[in-house]
């Protein structure tokens, strides 16, 4: 299986991309209503063009709502989505997807199954000559490092080089938009972060107006100009991720884009508890948890540090730190 480094070169070339000339995406006062229940509210946003904003949010949010109105799939029950200046989806309006000049990376990266590598690519291009069809199809495939497997159906093909599939049939009509619904999270954490960054170059390539779902703040923060947090369908917050990040809106936002919050919720911890040396306190002298040591050694006490806010009791402290005495004493 390819390591980090092995599937960063396998990437093309940056600065091959097509570019596209991009587009204002301007959500103004979009209300949305599913089953009863008001899912986008009075909802505003404005991208210019070339910028790559994420929508960062818990599940419920409306960030993919936003998405799915943006490209033409959802109706608006109130308010209006205008791209360029040019209204598609208003009450009793909505523009067809394709007439947009938008693009949509799904979360699942919706590859037909049926189709070739290539083909897959050329679904979008249907628009164009065969000969042109086919030269930019292949210029896409060779940006994300795939022109060897063309010929290739999607299950031969690992996650990452799925995800690079579906990067190369959003970039290759060269849309106006780009629209990612959560583009990373259907992969390992190892492949994540590599995917990501190139990913990223090229949408800087392309130049394409970018909202970008996403449910993770580091990958909001690395990624997005400017970072909207969501909330109940309306924008809570929204600037670049140190205005965010220094200056949060309330306590939800600051928790949400902290690193002890993330470092307590989001590490995969292999254990129920860590473990960490007590002090580095000389013989003969106190140290930080008030144990006194001999003359011949300093403190080799190990104190739980728990998984969750509160320390341990006295009573397991006192019974580690005589464990660790009598090992030592035996050595």
């Amino acid at each position: 299986m390819p390591n980090n480094a092995t599937e960063l070169r396998s990437w093309g070339a940056r600065g091959t991309a097509g570019v596209s000339f991009a587009a204002t995406l301007e959500f103004a006062e979009v209300s949305v209503h599913l089953g009863g229940r008001v899912v986008l509210d009075q909802f505003s946003l404005r991208l210019e063009p070339g910028e790559i904003v994420c929508l960062l949010g818990e599940s419920g949010s409306g960030k993919s709502t936003a998405l799915r109105v943006a490209a033409g799939i959802q109706p608006v029950h109130a308010g209006a989505l205008l791209i360029n200046g040019q209204t598609m989806s208003a009450p009793g309006t909505n523009i067809s997807p394709d007439k947009r000049g938008i693009g949509l990376m799904f979360q699942d990266f919706a590859l037909f199954p049926h189709l070739t590598v290539l083909q897959n690519v050329l679904f979008g291009l249907r628009r164009l000559g065969r000969s042109a069809a086919l030269a930019r199809a292949r210029a896409a495939l060779h940006r994300v490092g795939l022109s060897a497997r063309e010929a290739d159906y999607p299950h031969m093909l690992s996650g990452g080089q799925q995800q690079r599939s579906a990067s190369a049939r959003s970039v290759a009509p060269r849309p106006a938009v780009l629209l990612l619904d959560e583009p990373f999270s259907s992969l390992d954490a190892r492949l994540r972060e590599t995917v990501r960054e190139e990913t990223l170059a090229v949408l800087r390539e392309t130049h394409a107006t970018s909202p970008v779902v996403t449910h993770d703040p580091e990958e909001a923060m690395v990624m997005g100009d400017r970072v909207a947090l969501l909330r109940h369908g309306r924008i809570a917050q929204i600037g670049t991720a140190a205005e965010i990040y220094r200056h949060p809106v309330d306590l939800s936002a600051a928790l949400l884009f902290s690193a002890q919050r993330n470092r307590v919720h989001r590490r995969q911890w292999p254990r129920a508890h860590a473990f960490g040396p007590c002090c580095n306190a000389g013989p003969g002298r106190w140290c930080s948890r008030h144990h006194r040591h001999p003359p011949h050694r300093r403190c080799r006490s190990i104190h739980y540090r728990p998984r969750y806010a509160g320390p341990p009791s006295r009573q397991a402290r006192r019974h580690r730190h005589r464990y660790l005495r009598g090992q030592s004493e035996r050595d």
